[in-house]
Formats: C-alpha cells, structure tokens, sequence
C-alpha cells in the first residue's frame, strides 16, 4: 500500500511526533521513510566558494554550512532513537517549506506525506500551520498530519476540565 513515506521536519516537538508515527507506520507496512529538511543557506556562505579561513587548504564556507546542516538533521533523527531496522534517506532542500515538499512528492516517487501541525488556536492556518495546510490542499497523495502531544492534552483539557 504505502512504500515510501515522506517526512518533513523542522526540528520541532511537532515534527519529531509525526516521525515517530511514521516510524510505526513504515515498520508495520515494511516502508522507507524519507526525512526532508527545507533550509535555507545564509546568502553570505551561498556566494563563498572562497575557502572559510582565507587558507587555501580550508573547505570553502557554503561547504561548511551544508556538512553542519547535514549534521542538525543526522542529530535530530538520532535524537528521536527510531528502530535501526528502518529504511531512512535524510534530505536537505534549498526550497522553501511548501515548495520542498511538493517536490519532493513528485519526484521521489512517496506515497505518503507524513507531518506534524501547530495544534494550537482556532484559525484553520494556526491549526495546522501554514505549511501543513498547503501541503495537504497541494499534495497529490495522502498526508497525515499529526497534532503535538502537548497541543492535544491541552485541547482535551479546555473540552473537559473535569
């Protein structure tokens, strides 16, 4: 049914929730997951092709800045302590969030989006957030959105104060 899940983050309680789902998800349906992170590279190290330092044996900045955005996300993910018998690729994007992900679905062949939301507020945008919410109204396969466990509590206790 579903082979490949994608999973965007932000490094966000919301978004280690949503891959812990998709985690018991790809386990029960035997899938690989595909972590996307969306950053942008800081304009100053994008046009440093110069190395860091002056020094010419050094490695050029905006090479600097990707290994150290390779390494948030590789920590992230080893933060969340997933099973080592899951089938994960991690990949960064230049894009920004939406359009990120969009293209990821499209050309990575996903058949799943996976993805937490704000869970706060009433508002359909602070909800779900922006991005979750143009992702879900672009997307052309299915997207789980997975609400924050502390947004939840919260939600159930204004229901029900008892």
């Amino acid at each position: 049914m579903y082979r490949r899940i994608l999973v965007p983050v932000d490094y966000s309680a919301r978004s280690r929730a949503a891959l812990h789902y998709a985690a018991m998800l790809a386990a029960g349906l035997d899938a690989e997951i595909t972590i996307l992170h969306a950053w942008d590279c800081p304009p100053f190290a994008r046009a440093a092709h110069a190395p860091a330092s002056g020094h010419p044996d050094h490695p050029p900045l905006d090479e600097l800045v990707i290994d150290a955005a390779k390494s948030e996300l590789q920590a992230f993910v080893a933060l969340a302590d997933l099973d080592s018998e899951l089938k994960l690729e991690l990949v960064l994007s230049p894009s920004a969030p939406v359009r990120a992900v969009l293209e990821a679905v499209r050309s990575g062949d996903h058949d799943l989006v996976v993805m937490g939301t704000h869970g706060r507020g009433d508002a359909l945008v602070l909800l779900l957030g922006s991005v979750a919410r143009r992702v879900m109204e672009l997307s052309p396969v299915p997207v789980v959105l997975v609400p924050d466990a502390a947004a939840r509590l919260e939600a159930r206790t204004e229901l029900d104060p008892t």
